[in-house]
């Protein structure tokens, strides 16, 4: 896995809003709580509808990464974000359609996660339950939604660029998968 990055303008501004930023994660965790559970239909064009996610810590690499090691790699240009989240999605629950801006490196704890991808002009569908890890990559458009009885617990670790506010952004429904 390599974690590569762009410098981009007007870094030292966002590190400046980076703290204010994380202040409103759960603010906007309990505005996709408080949207309601959308069942197993259609995905919100705006976002999660029924996820709760909860900060546990934020950190910044401060310089070049190069680790090696039972088999992975992994390799930053510079600083990076790092944001250790907790993610609860309620039975019914969806991320909607998103991408991430880093990779995302996520386990799920209980409860059984299903996620959509467009693939190839079609849809691939996996289902990830507890002891089960999976792998984001950035700019990767895709859905994932609770579609059981019971809380699905996912302990994430996002990274990207320093200074990001946004770890999850929505995405348009790419309209191969019958969601």
């Amino acid at each position: 896995m390599a974690v590569d990055g762009h410098r981009t303008p007007g870094r030292r501004m966002k590190r400046l809003l980076l703290p204010l930023a994380l202040a409103a994660v759960p603010a906007l965790a309990a505005t996709a709580v408080a949207a309601g559970d959308h069942g197993a239909g259609p995905a919100p064009a705006d976002g999660p509808a029924g996820v709760s996610i909860e900060p546990l810590a934020h950190a910044t690499l401060p310089e070049r990464v190069r680790a090696h090691g039972a088999g992975i790699t992994i390799r930053t240009r510079g600083p990076r974000d790092v944001l250790v989240t907790s993610i609860t999605v309620a039975p019914g629950g969806t991320f909607g359609w998103h991408t991430h801006p880093g990779p995302v490196l996520a386990s799920v704890a209980s409860g059984t996660l299903t996620e959509y991808e467009a693939h190839h002009r079609g849809c691939r569908t996996q289902r990830f339950g507890p002891g089960q890890a999976f792998v984001e990559s950035a700019g990767h458009e895709h859905l994932a939604r609770n579609e059981g009885t019971e809380p699905v617990r996912i302990y994430a670790t996002f990274l990207a660029l320093t200074g990001t506010t946004e770890f999850l952004a929505p995405a348009p429904d790419p309209g191969t998968c019958p969601v």
